[in-house]
């Protein structure tokens, strides 16, 4: 299964992508019919990392493969694919691996003679440009030469001649060369012996559309004007045009989507009548996948009577599926595809529900049903961030349901051989947060990272990152890249946060930066009124909290028990904030012997607020989510807030609704 992926059985949609599969499956469909002048949106499947994006362009390339509909799959991200234009439309174009011109049953003349022209001219080997000297030009010169070379014979018109043309279509396969690893050039001997497979028919067809796009005179010079600006753009592809300040690699994307399309066109037409081929496009917010992108969205739709007599007629069948991130080059994707935006469907990717997990549940253990409390727990902890729950459910389910702390620590057996992971289902959650493996990530930015999971919002987390004691020499954007804090929400905690916490919590004293040292930094940092926020001393508190001050912490939730202007409904509210502090380390003794312990510690040292040190150490281990079953502790909070309820100036209500619901907790569970 893939880093992240949702488990899914058969035939079953993935879980929380019900929306997209719905988006999908209406664009697949022949008998698709969309605006006059448009042909079918490109499906642009977008969410944060870790959202199930992937998994779902995987889940759609094995179906696919399955009922034999021909497809393509490409991963952006590929560094291959990362600036070579010609590199992406090869490969969408192959008749080897995830290629579209692959035989499939039902699929037949899957073929891209107008594109494979195009791109073996791009990849010519040549000498000779434009001379600014004498005006001679040796490329051009050249590809006239192949263009005369295979230029078809006599006066009959390839409309004539379609059925000839369908029937040699088949046989016309690029040179081995295109696709190879390695972009290697195309000889001229090859790219006329390739060419000329396509015969005499195919070849006027290609031409009549090459031409289209020259600036020269007429016939074959135009066609040789078209192919030869081809050639010259893809050389220099970062150069820009100074008039219109497009880019020749944008100009060579265009001409290639153009040649894709134009061939999608030519299909016959029976290709129509089945659901149409498919084009993924995994990571498309990467390397040149924007651009790819703007292009086969501002692809002219076709004029119905330009198609071959017999062929498929508007829409071409071709359903482009595209999966980004919620950004791209930093702009959201509105404004990045503002002028192409009507050509493209936006399906946002979000949050697994309770109902969701419970789905995951249900597949990953057989149909078994787990408890609400559980399917809470587990949708608690990962915010309900879609890959990283599917691991936990998977792993929760392995070891029978022991604990949370057993989940994250096991080791999953591989299904094939049987053989125990190497990593943790911790560690493959935390790679699938991050989006990449912890140990490919630089050593700065990954300590920086668990440095600034300790922070509660983000300006405390920028200033971690300014402090240099605590934080080398990171970029902010690179940190800032990472979801530790929710955007929307900033008091949520990301299962990132999390999970970088309980690195956090292993580093060892010896380190500078270690679990007290930087909660106690935060605390400080809150003190001396840095923050600058209306909370400073809630906050402050937080942090005292996981350094271990209980005593400094119960004294402040004392004093703010007798104040005036504090009513029960603020006091509970700072109780919940302030002790949602989570623990470095699990109680070594059982729970009650550690909660006495805490305590107990504190009192003999002269504190004088002991049921107030009973309730903030009984909850602080109650926030630990292994332990919220814990009987015994919610009795002591219930006993300790109905207690306190009663010294409280304004609102004992709130007050005693927080202790009856300890009460329930209590009476809920029997261990």
């Amino acid at each position: 299964m893939a880093r992240g992926a949702v488990p899914t059985a058969n035939d079953e949609v993935p879980v929380g992508q019900e929306l997209q599969e719905v988006d999908y499956q209406e664009l697949v469909d022949p008998r698709w019919s969309g605006p006059v002048g448009l042909r079918r949106p490109i499906l642009l499947v977008h969410g944060p990392q870790g959202f199930g994006k992937s998994h779902f362009l995987l889940f759609k390339a094995h179906e696919l493969e399955r009922i034999r509909i021909p497809y393509a799959y490409l991963d952006l991200a590929d560094t291959r694919y990362r600036t070579s234009a010609e590199d992406v439309f090869t490969a969408i174009s192959s008749h080897r691996e995830r290629g579209l011109a692959r035989v499939r049953d039902f699929y037949p003349g899957m073929r891209f003679p107008l594109l494979w022209i195009a791109l073996m001219t791009a990849r010519l080997e040549l000498e000779g440009g434009p001379s600014e000297e004498d005006g001679t030009d040796k490329a051009r010169a050249e590809i006239s030469q192949l263009v005369d070379s295979v230029w078809p014979g006599g006066s009959q018109g390839w409309f004539g001649r379609a059925g000839g043309f369908l029937g040699r279509l088949g046989e016309a396969l690029p040179p081995p060369e295109m696709a190879e690893a390695a972009a290697l050039p195309i000889e001229t001997a090859k790219w006329v012996a390739s060419v000329s497979q396509i015969g005499g028919s195919g070849l006027d067809r290609a031409f009549e559309w090459i031409r289209g796009r020259g600036q020269g005179a007429q016939g074959r010079e135009q066609a040789t004007d078209s192919l030869y600006h081809l050639w010259l753009q893809a050389q220099e592809p970062d150069e820009v045009d100074p008039v219109t300040g497009v880019s020749n690699r944008e100009k060579t994307i265009r001409f290639l989507c153009e040649a894709l399309y134009a061939d999608i066109q030519n299909l016959p037409k029976q290709v129509g009548r089945q659901p149409t081929p498919v084009l993924l496009l995994d990571n498309a917010d990467q390397g040149i996948g924007p651009l790819v992108l703007r292009c086969l969205a501002a692809v002219p739709a076709p004029s119905p009577g330009r198609a071959l007599p017999g062929s498929n007629r508007f829409p071409e069948p071709l359903t482009v599926v595209a999966a980004t991130g919620e950004t791209v080059e930093g702009l959201d994707l509105d404004t990045h595809f503002r002028d192409t935006r009507q050509y493209m469907r936006f399906s946002g990717l979000t949050r697994l529900q309770r109902r969701h997990v419970s789905e995951l549940f249900s597949r990953s253990a057989g149909g078994d049903r787990v408890s609400g409390e559980v399917v809470e727990l587990l949708a608690d902890f990962t915010g309900g961030h879609p890959g990283t729950t599917a691991q936990l459910v998977e792993a929760w389910v392995a070891v029978k349901g022991s604990s949370l702390h057993g989940a994250l620590t096991h080791r999953l057996a591989d299904p094939a051989s049987g053989l125990e992971s190497a990593v943790t289902v911790e560690e493959r959650m935390l790679a699938t947060a991050l989006g990449a493996d912890p140990g490919d990530l630089d050593t700065g930015l990954r300590e920086a990272l668990t440095t600034c999971a300790a922070a509660r919002d983000f300006d405390a987390g920028l200033w971690l990152h300014r402090s240099s004691d605590l934080i080398g020499e990171v970029d902010r954007d690179r940190l800032l890249a990472h979801p530790l804090w929710d955007g929307e929400d900033p008091e949520r905690i990301t299962v990132l946060r999390r999970l970088l916490l309980r690195r956090l919590a292993r580093r060892p004293e010896s380190d500078p930066a270690h679990w007290n040292a930087v909660h106690q930094a935060l605390a400080d940092h809150y003190r001396d009124g840095g923050a600058g926020v209306p909370d400073a001393v809630e906050r402050e508190a937080y942090h005292r909290l996981c350094a271990g001050q209980l005593g400094w912490v119960a004294r402040h939730l004392e004093d703010w028990l007798a104040t005036s202007d504090i009513d029960g409904q603020e006091w509970v509210r700072r109780l919940r904030s302030v002790t949602a502090a989570p623990m470095r380390t699990r109680p070594a003794l059982p729970l009650v012997d550690s909660w006495s312990a805490a305590w107990q510690a504190e009192a003999e040292a002269g504190t004088d607020t002991e049921t107030v040190l009973k309730l903030v150490a009984a909850r602080q281990i109650l926030g630990d989510p292994d332990f919220f079953r814990t009987r015994d502790l919610h009795a002591r909070c219930h006993s300790a807030l109905s207690e306190l309820a009663e010294r409280i100036p304004v609102g004992a209500v709130h007050v005693f609704d927080e202790a009856a619901w300890h009460l329930r907790q209590a009476n809920k569970f029997d261990n």
